[in-house]
């Protein structure tokens, strides 16, 4: 299995380092199993499955293939909007720059 290389937000970094504080860890996986070994993805389906019946999210969206493409779309979008932003703020610039010069 080849590994995936994901963006982590600040905040939720900082939580994960305070876990990690708290519970000693130094190196190595961040979550295992109450046998200290890592947690695989039938693990993770059971967790990801308990949580959700506590938010009341339907059984059949409940899975790390969803999660997965949540977190693709998720990003995705904000991609598109850091593109559209990009392009803008290109123009605005663009604007200013030709109302400096004295161009119409």
């Amino acid at each position: 299995m080849s590994a995936r290389i994901l963006w982590i937000p600040a905040i939720l970094q900082k939580e994960l380092m305070s876990y990690m504080e708290q519970k000693g860890i130094t190196e190595g996986p961040i979550f295992v199993t109450a046998g200290g070994r890592p947690m695989d993805r039938s693990n993770v389906g059971r967790c990801i499955r308990r949580i959700s019946r506590d938010a009341r999210v339907s059984a059949e969206k409940v899975n790390p293939r969803c999660l997965w493409k949540m977190y693709q779309s998720t990003q995705e979008g904000i991609q598109a909007n850091i593109t559209v932003l990009m392009e803008q703020a290109y123009e605005r610039l663009l604007e200013q720059e030709q109302l400096t010069v004295g161009w119409e």
